[in-house]
């Protein structure tokens, strides 16, 4: 199931598995909210290397959390629970809520957007905020 999964959420000859660095899940089942699973893909870029993590419920309708890193098992666990706020992680890039993939236009441009984030994130900052002085 995992290898379906992450494969969904590669773009372009990473879905034909090149340059596929790694790619592992797992199931995750929570008492209130069903099982999940956790997919986290590892893709080399011309950008150099990115990390996919895709957390989704495997009820429908779907919620799905996307995180540029790998989320650790106590993360996963306060997520699926409830008691952690995904935009509160670091490496947060996007969600698409179960409410949204009921209009499967609007989740599906969502995924695109967020996936496309993730392949290509923004540069940093160029400039540097200087101290106010009186």
């Amino acid at each position: 199931m995992t290898g379906f999964l992450n494969k969904l959420d590669l773009i372009g000859s990473h879905r034909l598995g090149k340059n596929v660095v790694s790619s592992e899940g797992n199931i995750v089942r929570a008492t209130k909210s069903g099982a999940w699973h956790r997919g986290t893909s590892v893709v080399q870029t011309a950008g150099g290397q990115r990390t996919l993590t895709h957390l989704q419920s495997l009820k429908l309708p779907a919620q799905h959390f996307y995180f540029d890193r790998k989320l650790s098992d106590g993360e996963v666990a306060g997520l699926v629970s409830g008691q952690t706020k995904a935009n509160r992680l670091s490496g947060y890039v996007g969600e698409v809520h179960s409410m949204e993939n009921l209009v499967p236009s609007w989740g599906a441009t969502k995924k695109a957007m967020i996936t496309t984030r993730l392949y290509h994130p923004p540069a940093e900052a160029g400039w540097v905020v200087s101290e106010k002085k009186e």
